[in-house]
């Protein structure tokens, strides 16, 4: 019982709000809505985060040509792999 204040304290500290808060207030983007909880908050994220997909092939391309969008550059990323880079005199090569 006599940590029950330690431990409110230190939830609060965590989610960074004034005691007696009850949502998570305001965000600048899109992706979490405003004044909801943790929990709805964190299934927003992962469905963002899941909704992403691999981008086509062309992301390689896109990003070296300055094309550059978000999903171009976590496609190219993900098509530099180890298995399609040689390095030769220093210089990287696919």
């Amino acid at each position: 019982v006599g940590t029950d204040g330690t431990n409110q304290d230190d939830i609060q500290t965590l989610t960074g709000l004034a005691a007696g808060t009850t949502d998570l207030g305001t965000f600048t983007g899109t992706t979490i809505t405003d004044n909801i909880s943790i929990k709805p908050a964190l299934q927003e994220l992962e469905t963002a985060i899941e909704g992403v997909g691999t981008p086509a092939a062309s992301s390689v391309t896109n990003v070296a040509a300055g094309n550059i969008a978000a999903t171009d550059v976590q496609g190219a990323i993900n098509e530099l792999d180890a298995e399609k880079l040689a390095l030769a005199g220093g210089t990287m090569s696919g």
